[in-house]
């Protein structure tokens, strides 16, 4: 319990500083948070960028790594200051295109599902999705160990209107919702393998979660896939398309192959721009 405590002190320390320096100060940060962050993970992401781009040099490998890790820098710091930020600025530092998918679901007054990988800051389009006007937006998250940690960051990240939703209560959201909702998962961390899908990414037979896609075909729920737009790394944009209509036959598998598809070529179109830390292929393959 002392941990937890100090932890969540610590935290709250942090964001204080973060909302005392701003972002010219923050700026200031970079290089030494980058430098600090050069060996974090450095053998998962050179693995992964091997895997996925096996036709590219190993010069080619360490540039990007090195782009990667600036990348990283950038999500971090700007996470930690759009949970300090007013509402105004945020807004202005990530948009939604205008006339976008989503606002002709809230027009219409249909509920949807929105799939999106860790790609452009994921922190700050959640934040930004709680401004959206006429729909119910919430996001499905992992709960931390840290129960103190936990509940501050779900407070956090709810502070412009988006409900968090863990895991285990998404049914129980469904069917508690009387008004037009949207609900986005972040797709792309390694699932249970038990309950995964299986399909291929770069090439490679990789874990899916399969959950939203069996639950978008079983309820009818269009899916919509989050498709960055960056000017820059301080003009985020995000649109959406449609990866799934509500009415079209075709499997959960298909559906999440989809997903995973829309996404590899998302990450091939800017391939610094995606989690490249994380254990993507920790589970070796499955087959049924």
């Amino acid at each position: 319990m002392l941990v937890q405590t100090l932890s969540l002190v610590a935290v709250k320390l942090l964001l204080f500083l973060v909302q005392a320096l701003g972002r010219r100060g923050l700026l200031l940060l970079k290089p030494a948070l980058a430098f600090l962050l050069r060996p974090y993970r450095k053998q998962v992401i050179q693995i992964n960028l091997q895997r996925c781009f096996p036709e590219k040099s190993r010069k080619e490998i360490k540039t990007l790594h090195q782009k990667y890790l600036n990348y990283l820098t950038d999500v971090i710091l700007q996470s930690l200051l759009g949970f300090a930020s007013s509402k105004s600025t945020l807004a202005y530092w990530q948009s939604f295109a205008p006339h976008n998918l989503l606002d002709q679901m809230a027009t219409n007054k249909t509920n949807c599902f929105v799939v999106m990988g860790h790609t452009s800051n994921w922190e700050w389009a959640g934040l930004r999705a709680g401004m959206q006007q006429g729909l119910h937006m919430a996001a499905v998250y992992k709960p931390q160990s840290n129960t103190k940690i936990d509940r501050f960051l779900k407070k956090t990240r709810r502070r412009f209107g988006t409900e968090m939703v863990a895991m285990s209560e998404v049914p129980r959201f469904l069917s508690k919702q009387e008004s037009p909702w949207c609900l986005t998962f972040i797709a792309d961390q390694n699932p249970p393998k038990e309950t995964a899908h299986w399909v291929d990414f770069f090439g490679i037979k990789t874990a899916f979660f399969s959950g939203w896609s069996r639950l978008a075909l079983r309820k009818n729920i269009p899916v919509l896939l989050a498709v960055p737009k960056d000017l820059d790394s301080w003009n985020r944009c995000m649109d959406f398309s449609i990866l799934y209509n509500g009415t079209e036959e075709l499997s959960s598998e298909e559906l999440t192959a989809r997903f995973a598809q829309a996404l590899e070529a998302q990450i091939r179109n800017k391939p610094e721009a995606w989690l490249w830390s994380h254990k993507r292929w920790k589970h070796g393959y499955m087959p049924k």
